[in-house]
Protein backbone atom coordinates (compact mmCIF):
# COMPACT_ATOMS: atom_id res chain seq x y z
CA UNK A 1 0.00 0.00 0.00
CA UNK A 2 1.41 3.26 -1.05
CA UNK A 3 1.85 6.43 0.96
CA UNK A 4 4.17 9.32 0.39
CA UNK A 5 7.53 9.57 2.11
CA UNK A 6 6.37 12.43 4.33
CA UNK A 7 3.58 10.34 5.82
CA UNK A 8 0.68 11.91 3.93
CA UNK A 9 -1.56 9.84 1.68
CA UNK A 10 -1.10 10.86 -1.92
CA UNK A 11 -2.39 10.13 -5.38
CA UNK A 12 0.56 9.74 -7.70
CA UNK A 13 0.08 10.50 -11.37
CA UNK A 14 2.98 9.20 -13.39
CA UNK A 15 4.62 11.47 -15.95
CA UNK A 16 4.14 9.79 -19.26
CA UNK A 17 7.09 10.21 -21.56
CA UNK A 18 6.12 7.66 -24.20
CA UNK A 19 2.57 6.45 -24.74
CA UNK A 20 2.32 2.69 -24.50
CA UNK A 21 -0.19 0.84 -26.63
CA UNK A 22 -1.90 -2.06 -24.89
CA UNK A 23 -4.46 -4.73 -25.69
CA UNK A 24 -6.60 -4.92 -22.62
CA UNK A 25 -9.04 -7.73 -22.04
CA UNK A 26 -12.39 -6.52 -20.74
CA UNK A 27 -13.06 -7.29 -17.06
CA UNK A 28 -14.91 -10.55 -16.66
CA UNK A 29 -18.69 -10.39 -16.25
CA UNK A 30 -19.01 -13.02 -13.50
CA UNK A 31 -17.34 -10.69 -10.99
CA UNK A 32 -19.65 -8.87 -8.57
CA UNK A 33 -18.42 -5.87 -6.55
CA UNK A 34 -20.28 -4.60 -3.48
CA UNK A 35 -19.55 -2.26 -0.60
CA UNK A 36 -18.82 -4.44 2.41
CA UNK A 37 -18.39 -1.67 5.00
CA UNK A 38 -17.92 2.07 5.20
CA UNK A 39 -19.55 5.15 3.73
CA UNK A 40 -18.18 8.69 3.87
CA UNK A 41 -14.89 9.70 5.48
CA UNK A 42 -15.09 9.76 9.26
CA UNK A 43 -15.10 7.47 12.24
CA UNK A 44 -18.04 5.33 13.30
CA UNK A 45 -18.53 1.71 14.27
CA UNK A 46 -21.68 -0.05 13.15
CA UNK A 47 -23.00 -2.41 10.51
CA UNK A 48 -22.02 -2.13 6.87
CA UNK A 49 -22.50 1.33 5.43
CA UNK A 50 -23.39 2.74 8.86
CA UNK A 51 -19.69 2.51 9.70
CA UNK A 52 -17.09 5.08 8.67
CA UNK A 53 -13.38 4.85 7.89
CA UNK A 54 -10.87 7.55 7.06
CA UNK A 55 -8.45 6.33 4.38
CA UNK A 56 -8.35 2.57 4.99
CA UNK A 57 -5.05 1.43 3.52
CA UNK A 58 -4.26 -2.17 4.52
CA UNK A 59 -6.29 -5.25 5.38
CA UNK A 60 -6.09 -8.95 6.11
CA UNK A 61 -8.59 -11.80 6.67
CA UNK A 62 -8.55 -14.56 9.27
CA UNK A 63 -9.72 -18.16 8.88
CA UNK A 64 -13.19 -17.27 10.21
CA UNK A 65 -13.70 -14.54 7.62
CA UNK A 66 -13.10 -11.57 9.90
CA UNK A 67 -11.43 -8.66 8.10
CA UNK A 68 -8.92 -6.46 9.94
CA UNK A 69 -8.30 -2.96 8.61
CA UNK A 70 -5.56 -0.39 9.11
CA UNK A 71 -7.61 2.81 9.32
CA UNK A 72 -4.81 5.23 8.48
CA UNK A 73 -6.11 8.70 9.29
CA UNK A 74 -8.17 7.52 12.27
CA UNK A 75 -4.99 5.88 13.67
CA UNK A 76 -7.02 2.81 14.59
CA UNK A 77 -7.23 -0.90 13.83
CA UNK A 78 -10.75 -1.95 12.94
CA UNK A 79 -12.46 -5.34 12.62
CA UNK A 80 -15.29 -6.34 10.28
CA UNK A 81 -17.13 -9.57 11.02
CA UNK A 82 -18.51 -11.68 8.13
CA UNK A 83 -21.93 -10.03 8.53
CA UNK A 84 -20.34 -6.59 8.04
CA UNK A 85 -20.30 -5.39 11.64
CA UNK A 86 -17.44 -2.94 12.23
CA UNK A 87 -15.77 -2.43 15.61
CA UNK A 88 -12.55 -0.83 16.83
CA UNK A 89 -10.10 -3.25 18.42
CA UNK A 90 -7.21 -0.89 19.15
CA UNK A 91 -6.22 2.76 18.91
CA UNK A 92 -7.45 6.08 20.21
CA UNK A 93 -5.96 9.39 19.12
CA UNK A 94 -2.77 9.54 17.09
CA UNK A 95 0.36 8.95 19.15
CA UNK A 96 2.51 6.17 20.49
CA UNK A 97 1.47 4.10 23.49
CA UNK A 98 1.50 0.37 24.19
CA UNK A 99 -1.17 -1.17 26.42
CA UNK A 100 -4.79 -2.29 26.29
CA UNK A 101 -6.42 -1.77 22.91
CA UNK A 102 -8.74 1.04 23.99
CA UNK A 103 -5.80 2.97 25.45
CA UNK A 104 -3.07 2.17 22.93
CA UNK A 105 -2.02 4.72 20.33
CA UNK A 106 -0.83 4.39 16.74
CA UNK A 107 0.28 7.05 14.29
CA UNK A 108 -1.00 6.32 10.78
CA UNK A 109 -1.11 2.51 10.88
CA UNK A 110 -0.84 1.59 7.22
CA UNK A 111 -0.97 -2.20 7.04
CA UNK A 112 -1.90 -5.30 9.05
CA UNK A 113 -1.08 -9.00 8.84
CA UNK A 114 -1.88 -12.07 10.95
CA UNK A 115 0.85 -14.28 12.37
CA UNK A 116 0.56 -18.04 12.88
CA UNK A 117 -0.79 -17.52 16.41
CA UNK A 118 -3.53 -15.15 15.34
CA UNK A 119 -1.82 -11.99 16.58
CA UNK A 120 -2.35 -8.88 14.48
CA UNK A 121 0.90 -7.31 13.33
CA UNK A 122 0.73 -3.61 12.44
CA UNK A 123 2.98 -1.43 10.30
CA UNK A 124 2.85 1.75 12.38
CA UNK A 125 3.98 4.10 9.63
CA UNK A 126 4.63 7.41 11.35
CA UNK A 127 5.91 5.82 14.55
CA UNK A 128 8.54 3.89 12.51
CA UNK A 129 7.64 0.69 14.34
CA UNK A 130 6.10 -2.73 13.99
CA UNK A 131 3.44 -3.33 16.63
CA UNK A 132 1.45 -6.38 17.78
CA UNK A 133 -2.12 -6.80 19.04
CA UNK A 134 -2.54 -10.11 20.85
CA UNK A 135 -5.72 -12.14 21.34
CA UNK A 136 -6.49 -10.18 24.53
CA UNK A 137 -6.25 -6.86 22.70
CA UNK A 138 -2.95 -5.87 24.30
CA UNK A 139 -0.68 -3.78 22.08
CA UNK A 140 3.11 -4.11 22.28
CA UNK A 141 6.03 -3.03 20.13
CA UNK A 142 7.65 -5.85 18.14
CA UNK A 143 10.48 -3.89 16.56
CA UNK A 144 11.67 -0.39 15.80
CA UNK A 145 12.87 2.65 17.67
CA UNK A 146 13.39 5.99 15.92
CA UNK A 147 13.30 6.87 12.24
CA UNK A 148 16.24 5.59 10.25
CA UNK A 149 17.98 2.54 8.82
CA UNK A 150 19.52 0.11 11.26
CA UNK A 151 19.46 -3.67 11.51
CA UNK A 152 19.96 -5.51 14.77
CA UNK A 153 18.01 -6.37 17.93
CA UNK A 154 14.29 -5.61 17.66
CA UNK A 155 13.93 -2.55 19.86
CA UNK A 156 17.14 -0.87 18.72
CA UNK A 157 16.56 -1.47 15.00
CA UNK A 158 15.33 1.45 12.92
CA UNK A 159 12.72 1.61 10.18
CA UNK A 160 11.91 4.36 7.71
CA UNK A 161 8.12 4.61 7.39
CA UNK A 162 7.26 0.87 7.28
CA UNK A 163 4.50 0.69 4.69
CA UNK A 164 3.59 -2.96 4.02
CA UNK A 165 3.67 -6.30 5.84
CA UNK A 166 3.54 -10.02 5.13
CA UNK A 167 4.25 -12.99 7.39
CA UNK A 168 5.60 -16.39 6.39
CA UNK A 169 4.48 -19.70 7.81
CA UNK A 170 7.76 -19.83 9.71
CA UNK A 171 6.79 -16.66 11.60
CA UNK A 172 9.18 -14.33 9.81
CA UNK A 173 7.73 -10.83 9.36
CA UNK A 174 8.59 -9.04 6.12
CA UNK A 175 8.40 -5.26 5.94
CA UNK A 176 8.49 -2.97 2.90
CA UNK A 177 9.83 0.55 3.26
CA UNK A 178 9.25 3.35 0.73
CA UNK A 179 12.97 4.04 0.46
CA UNK A 180 13.28 0.83 -1.57
CA UNK A 181 14.10 -1.75 1.12
CA UNK A 182 12.58 -5.08 2.15
CA UNK A 183 13.39 -5.91 5.77
CA UNK A 184 12.70 -9.01 7.80
CA UNK A 185 12.15 -9.75 11.48
CA UNK A 186 12.84 -13.33 12.58
CA UNK A 187 10.94 -14.80 15.56
CA UNK A 188 13.72 -13.98 18.05
CA UNK A 189 13.28 -10.31 17.11
CA UNK A 190 16.42 -9.73 15.07
CA UNK A 191 15.92 -7.29 12.18
CA UNK A 192 17.90 -7.55 8.95
CA UNK A 193 17.71 -6.28 5.38
CA UNK A 194 16.46 -8.99 3.04
CA UNK A 195 16.76 -7.16 -0.27
CA UNK A 196 17.20 -3.75 -1.81
CA UNK A 197 19.11 -0.67 -0.81
CA UNK A 198 18.25 3.00 -0.53
CA UNK A 199 18.89 3.61 -4.25
CA UNK A 200 15.74 3.60 -6.33
CA UNK A 201 16.16 1.56 -9.48
CA UNK A 202 15.36 -1.72 -11.16
CA UNK A 203 17.97 -4.42 -10.76
CA UNK A 204 17.39 -8.12 -10.17
CA UNK A 205 19.94 -10.09 -8.21
CA UNK A 206 20.94 -11.17 -4.71
CA UNK A 207 19.90 -9.28 -1.57
CA UNK A 208 21.18 -5.75 -1.23
CA UNK A 209 22.49 -5.74 -4.81
CA UNK A 210 18.89 -5.68 -6.05
CA UNK A 211 17.00 -2.42 -6.49
CA UNK A 212 13.33 -1.50 -6.09
CA UNK A 213 11.44 1.73 -6.69
CA UNK A 214 8.81 2.29 -4.01
CA UNK A 215 7.82 -1.25 -2.91
CA UNK A 216 4.20 -0.92 -1.84
CA UNK A 217 2.71 -4.33 -1.14
CA UNK A 218 3.90 -7.75 0.04
CA UNK A 219 2.73 -11.36 0.02
CA UNK A 220 4.39 -14.66 0.99
CA UNK A 221 3.67 -18.04 -0.57
CA UNK A 222 3.74 -21.48 1.07
CA UNK A 223 7.42 -21.87 0.21
CA UNK A 224 8.34 -18.56 1.85
CA UNK A 225 8.96 -16.78 -1.42
CA UNK A 226 8.16 -13.09 -1.00
CA UNK A 227 6.32 -11.15 -3.71
CA UNK A 228 6.62 -7.36 -3.90
CA UNK A 229 4.31 -4.87 -5.61
CA UNK A 230 7.07 -2.64 -6.96
CA UNK A 231 5.01 0.48 -7.61
CA UNK A 232 7.22 2.75 -9.72
CA UNK A 233 8.70 -0.20 -11.59
CA UNK A 234 5.21 -1.38 -12.61
CA UNK A 235 6.26 -4.89 -11.69
CA UNK A 236 5.61 -7.72 -9.26
CA UNK A 237 9.02 -8.88 -8.07
CA UNK A 238 9.88 -12.18 -6.38
CA UNK A 239 12.41 -12.75 -3.60
CA UNK A 240 13.22 -16.42 -3.15
CA UNK A 241 14.17 -18.07 0.12
CA UNK A 242 17.82 -17.35 -0.60
CA UNK A 243 17.17 -13.62 -0.97
CA UNK A 244 17.58 -13.52 -4.76
CA UNK A 245 15.30 -11.00 -6.48
CA UNK A 246 13.75 -11.64 -9.90
CA UNK A 247 10.91 -10.13 -11.92
CA UNK A 248 7.70 -12.15 -11.75
CA UNK A 249 5.29 -10.17 -13.95
CA UNK A 250 5.32 -6.74 -15.57
CA UNK A 251 8.26 -4.65 -16.73
CA UNK A 252 9.93 -1.46 -15.57
CA UNK A 253 10.49 -0.02 -19.02
CA UNK A 254 6.86 -0.40 -20.07
CA UNK A 255 3.56 0.27 -18.39
CA UNK A 256 -0.11 -0.24 -19.12
CA UNK A 257 -2.92 -2.69 -18.53
CA UNK A 258 -2.37 -5.31 -21.20
CA UNK A 259 -3.30 -8.87 -20.29
CA UNK A 260 -1.86 -12.17 -21.46
CA UNK A 261 0.96 -14.25 -20.04
CA UNK A 262 3.33 -13.30 -17.25
CA UNK A 263 6.05 -12.74 -19.85
CA UNK A 264 4.03 -10.27 -21.93
CA UNK A 265 1.67 -8.54 -19.51
CA UNK A 266 1.96 -4.89 -18.48
CA UNK A 267 1.04 -3.33 -15.14
CA UNK A 268 0.93 0.28 -14.05
CA UNK A 269 1.33 1.23 -10.41
CA UNK A 270 0.69 -2.04 -8.51
CA UNK A 271 -0.11 -1.20 -4.89
CA UNK A 272 -1.10 -4.49 -3.25
CA UNK A 273 -0.72 -8.21 -3.83
CA UNK A 274 -2.33 -11.29 -2.25
CA UNK A 275 -2.14 -15.03 -2.95
CA UNK A 276 -5.12 -17.38 -2.66
CA UNK A 277 -5.13 -21.00 -1.54
CA UNK A 278 -4.52 -22.41 -5.02
CA UNK A 279 -1.73 -20.05 -6.01
CA UNK A 280 -3.57 -17.32 -7.88
CA UNK A 281 -2.31 -13.77 -7.34
CA UNK A 282 -4.63 -10.79 -6.94
CA UNK A 283 -3.08 -7.37 -7.60
CA UNK A 284 -4.53 -3.90 -7.00
CA UNK A 285 -3.19 -1.14 -9.19
CA UNK A 286 -3.63 2.49 -10.06
CA UNK A 287 -2.42 4.35 -13.11
CA UNK A 288 -2.82 7.38 -15.33
CA UNK A 289 -1.98 6.26 -18.85
CA UNK A 290 -5.62 6.86 -19.85
CA UNK A 291 -5.29 10.51 -18.83
CA UNK A 292 -8.12 10.38 -16.29
CA UNK A 293 -6.61 7.79 -13.98
CA UNK A 294 -7.84 4.30 -13.36
CA UNK A 295 -8.16 1.84 -10.50
CA UNK A 296 -8.24 -1.87 -11.28
CA UNK A 297 -8.02 -5.33 -9.74
CA UNK A 298 -5.99 -7.82 -11.79
CA UNK A 299 -5.49 -11.57 -11.47
CA UNK A 300 -2.41 -13.65 -12.23
CA UNK A 301 -3.56 -17.27 -12.37
CA UNK A 302 -1.48 -20.14 -11.08
CA UNK A 303 -1.05 -21.16 -14.74
CA UNK A 304 0.51 -17.78 -15.59
CA UNK A 305 -2.41 -16.04 -17.33
CA UNK A 306 -3.15 -12.41 -16.43
CA UNK A 307 -6.65 -10.92 -16.63
CA UNK A 308 -8.46 -7.83 -15.41
CA UNK A 309 -11.09 -8.84 -12.87
CA UNK A 310 -12.79 -5.50 -12.36
CA UNK A 311 -12.38 -1.76 -12.32
CA UNK A 312 -11.96 0.98 -14.88
CA UNK A 313 -11.63 4.74 -14.55
CA UNK A 314 -11.50 5.89 -10.97
CA UNK A 315 -14.81 6.49 -9.24
CA UNK A 316 -17.21 4.73 -6.90
CA UNK A 317 -19.66 2.28 -8.44
CA UNK A 318 -20.73 -1.17 -7.28
CA UNK A 319 -21.66 -3.65 -9.98
CA UNK A 320 -20.27 -6.33 -12.25
CA UNK A 321 -16.96 -6.57 -14.06
CA UNK A 322 -15.94 -3.38 -15.79
CA UNK A 323 -18.94 -1.39 -14.58
CA UNK A 324 -17.51 -1.28 -11.03
CA UNK A 325 -15.22 1.59 -10.08
CA UNK A 326 -12.67 2.14 -7.32
CA UNK A 327 -10.67 5.15 -6.24
CA UNK A 328 -7.16 4.19 -5.15
CA UNK A 329 -7.49 0.50 -4.23
CA UNK A 330 -4.52 0.37 -1.89
CA UNK A 331 -4.54 -3.26 -0.76
CA UNK A 332 -6.24 -6.60 -1.32
CA UNK A 333 -6.88 -9.69 0.81
CA UNK A 334 -8.53 -13.04 0.07
CA UNK A 335 -10.66 -15.19 2.36
CA UNK A 336 -10.86 -18.98 2.49
CA UNK A 337 -13.75 -18.99 -0.01
CA UNK A 338 -11.85 -16.95 -2.58
CA UNK A 339 -13.71 -13.71 -1.93
CA UNK A 340 -11.53 -10.64 -2.39
CA UNK A 341 -11.56 -7.60 -0.11
CA UNK A 342 -10.24 -4.23 -1.21
CA UNK A 343 -9.14 -1.25 0.87
CA UNK A 344 -10.68 1.40 -1.38
CA UNK A 345 -8.80 4.24 0.21
CA UNK A 346 -10.11 7.43 -1.36
CA UNK A 347 -13.70 6.16 -1.24
CA UNK A 348 -13.14 5.38 2.48
CA UNK A 349 -14.78 1.96 2.16
CA UNK A 350 -13.98 -1.73 2.12
CA UNK A 351 -15.23 -3.41 -1.05
CA UNK A 352 -15.97 -7.11 -1.54
CA UNK A 353 -15.45 -8.94 -4.82
CA UNK A 354 -17.20 -12.26 -5.43
CA UNK A 355 -16.20 -14.30 -8.47
CA UNK A 356 -19.05 -16.61 -9.49
CA UNK A 357 -18.29 -20.00 -11.09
Amino acid sequence: MKVSNNGLVTTLFLTIITAQACKEQAPVSNVIVTTFAGSTAGYADGNGTQAKFNSPTGLTVDASGNVYVADLLNSKIRKITPDGTVSTIAGTTAGYLDGAGADAKFNKPVDVALDVNGNIIVADYSNFKIRKIDSNGIVTTVAGSTQGHADGPALSAMFYYPSALAIGQDGVIYVAEPDHLIRKIIPNGTVSTLAGNTINGYIDGPGINAEFDLPSGLAVDANNNVYVADYHNNTIRKIDKFGVVSSFVGGANEFGVSNGTVSSTLFEGPTGVAIDQIGNFIVSEIGNSTGAGYSRIRKVSSSGTVTTLTGSDKGYVDGTGGSAKFDYPNDVAIDANGNIYVADEFNHVIRKIVVKP
